[in-house]
């Protein structure tokens, strides 16, 4: 398992996680979950700001297939994708 220093800011210019299994939840009560393969596709702009895109979009209905973010931040066992307060 990656280790981190938590809380810092990532840096990159693109990378590509798989995403293999997803869960959802209302309330806090898990309504489904399974196994899928959408490649998620993060690339920083000039700007600063990471556009994100999801591949084989199997679940549009519950998560855009495009979005932005301000900020790839580390925890300790993970990296969150983050928008910043304005």
């Amino acid at each position: 398992m990656d280790r981190f220093e938590p809380f810092q800011i990532f840096r990159f210019d693109s990378f590509v996680f798989n995403a293999t299994r997803y869960e959802k939840y209302r309330l806090g009560k898990l309504l489904s979950r399974g196994n899928i393969f959408m490649p998620i596709i993060c690339k920083t702009q000039e700007n600063g700001i990471i556009k994100t895109y999801i591949a084989n979009n199997t679940l549009e209905k519950e998560i855009l297939s495009e979005f932005e973010f301000d900020m790839l931040i580390t925890l300790h066992d993970r990296m969150q994708l983050t928008i910043a307060p304005r």
